[in-house]
């Protein structure tokens, strides 16, 4: 997550894991601190029964 404003920031970022056919079958959501300027990995983990292929989805990155 890169933050490039002026003033620290904090991300909520929240994931979708779906089929093929965009059934939802899990979901993360996760919460990441960047200072302003920098950039910082991040990781959306769940525990769910995985499809045969499983996609993940970022549907969503709101700034507090």
């Amino acid at each position: 997550m890169s933050n490039p404003g002026t003033t620290t920031a904090t991300y909520t970022i929240t994931v979708y894991f779906t089929t093929t056919s965009a059934t939802v079958i899990g979901t993360s959501q996760t919460t990441v601190t960047v200072k302003p300027g920098a950039t910082v990995p991040w990781t959306a983990a769940a525990t769910f029964a995985p499809a045969p292929t499983t996609l993940c989805a970022l549907v969503g990155v709101g700034v507090e």
